[in-house]
Order: structure tokens, then C-alpha cells, then sequence
């Protein structure tokens, strides 16, 4: 009988067993969503306004892939940007449902702040778990060159004076001042215009010469009137005709006067009025003292 009990036993757990595996069914696997950032670069350079300082536009290019096996709804995107550890956030698009295997790329406008320099980057995080980082570099060129430009500027400036400045007194160098008629004077000397000198050319290369002295017109003035009194003193007749012999000495002298100083036309009779009435005044005292 205890056989029989025993055998008995091991006969009602094997069914159990049995029954057991049978009815057990196989584990289910649970849903799964994975957001997996695929690629993020930040693309573009400018614009030219950037390169004096200003403003600097860049776009990140964020790629992202659902790994998962269901579809991905409300994923959410936080971006900033700056130097070495980027604290400035920046706006991101919504991002739309992904289906499993689905790959997205979206644009974000990122911008550098005034007088940027060197590199920058853009961090960000996908679903509060999946991070990504991408930078950027930028140099204003020409606020770099500025000095440069204003070094350079004032350099051509100094030269462009400088050459006025030679070719100035170039053009004037040897020129002469043409002597003016003024009123009648007392004497012949009062009329006689200031001295004149000729200037050596600043051009010329060598060792420095003295300028050659112009007589003064004055001078010459008073010379030719002395000659032409002389000329009138060998001369006899009555007053008429001295007067007459006096107006012809004037006019030689004035011809002289006019031709070796290149008088103006138009200031030629004042010229010989001044040296007539000198020359008359000068004959009548020789005759009051003969």
C-alpha cells in the first residue's frame, strides 16, 4: 500500500506540472519612445553689417530620429547659446508627432550679440534627457582693420598736402608782381611800387644759390629822369617849347618804365602822369635856380 500511495503521488504532480507549462502564456513587451539626435551643426556667416561689429546670424540644423516603437507626441526641445558654457536661451520650434523610424531636420535662427569674437556654441537637450552641443566662430574682419584704414587714411591725406604745398610753390617760384600806378604823387619815388625779388625754384636740385637782386622800379625811376633832365638842359626857347620838350621826355621814359616792367595797359597813363608831373616839376626848379 505505501508503493501504491507513493506512486500515486508522483503521478498527480507530473499531471500538475503538465498543466502547468501548458497554460502558461509568453511575457509581452512594453512600448518604448527614444528621441535620438542624429546630427546638430550651426550653419551660415554674416551678414556684412557683423564684420564692423554688429549683429551675427547663424542657423542650427538639429536632425532627430524615434528609435522607439511608438509613435513620439510633445517632444520638447530647450536651446541656449554663448561662450564656453552657454547661458542665453533661445526660442525652438515645436517639434511634430514622430512615427517610429521617422527622422526630422528643423531649422533654429540663432543670433551672436554685438562685437562677437571667437567661438560660440549652442547646447541643448531633447526630451529633458538627451543632450547635444554645436558651435560657431565669428570675427569682424574689418572692425580688426579699422586702425588700418584710418592709419592709412591719414597718411594719404598728409601726402596729398604735402604735394599741394611743392607744386604751390613751384608754380609761384621766379614769378614777379607787377608794379601798380597809383595816384600822383609828390615825387617820382613815391610812385614807384614796392621792391621786387625773384625766388629760386624750390625744384631745383643742388646747393642753395643766392636769388638775384631786380633793380627797383623806383630807382630806375629816378634814373631816367635825371637823364632826361640832363637831355633837357642843352635845349633853349621859351617856355612853350620847354614845356613841349618836357611832355616828349616824359612819354620816352614812361615807354621805358612800361616796357621793362610789363606796366598793364590799362594802368600805363597813370604811370606817365606821375613821372610827367615829376619831370616838370623837376625842370621848373632848374630853371628857377639858373
Amino acid at each position: 500500500m505505501a508503493r501504491r500511495g507513493t506512486g500515486w503521488t508522483l503521478l498527480v504532480a507530473a499531471a500538475l506540472a503538465v498543466a502547468s507549462a501548458a497554460g502558461a502564456q509568453p511575457a509581452q513587451t512594453a512600448p518604448q519612445t527614444s528621441i535620438t539626435v542624429v546630427e546638430a551643426r550651426v550653419t551660415g556667416d554674416g551678414p556684412w553689417t557683423s564684420w564692423w561689429g554688429g549683429p551675427a546670424h547663424r542657423s542650427l540644423l538639429l536632425t532627430l530620429e524615434n528609435t522607439g516603437t511608438t509613435p513620439a507626441t510633445d517632444v520638447a526641445v530647450t536651446l541656449a547659446v554663448g561662450k564656453g558654457e552657454p547661458t542665453r536661451p533661445i526660442a525652438a520650434p515645436p517639434i511634430p508627432t514622430l512615427a517610429p523610424g521617422e527622422r526630422i531636420t528643423i531649422a533654429v535662427d540663432v543670433t551672436l550679440p554685438r562685437f562677437s569674437f571667437g567661438t560660440h556654441a549652442v547646447e541643448g537637450v531633447v526630451d529633458s534627457s538627451v543632450p547635444f552641443r554645436a558651435e560657431t566662430s565669428h570675427v569682424p574682419w574689418l572692425l580688426l582693420f579699422l586702425p588700418a584704414i584710418v592709419l592709412g587714411q591719414v597718411v594719404l591725406v598728409s601726402l596729398r598736402n604735402r604735394a599741394r604745398a611743392h607744386l604751390r610753390a613751384t608754380s609761384t617760384a621766379g614769378r614777379e608782381v607787377k608794379p601798380v600806378a597809383g595816384p600822383a604823387p609828390e615825387t617820382a619815388a613815391e610812385a614807384a611800387p614796392p621792391v621786387v625779388t625773384e625766388r629760386a625754384s624750390l625744384a631745383e636740385p643742388g646747393p642753395r644759390a643766392r636769388p638775384p637782386v631786380v633793380e627797383p622800379i623806383w630807382s630806375v625811376i629816378e634814373r631816367e629822369l635825371d637823364a632826361a633832365l640832363a637831355g633837357l638842359t642843352d635845349r633853349d626857347g621859351d617856355e612853350e617849347d620847354a614845356t613841349a620838350a618836357v611832355h616828349d621826355a616824359a612819354r620816352t621814359v614812361t615807354e621805358r618804365i612800361a616796357d621793362r616792367f610789363e606796366i598793364l595797359p590799362d594802368q600805363r597813363p597813370q604811370l606817365a602822369r606821375s613821372i610827367t608831373t615829376a619831370l616838370l616839376r623837376r625842370s621848373a626848379g632848374r630853371r628857377i635856380a639858373s
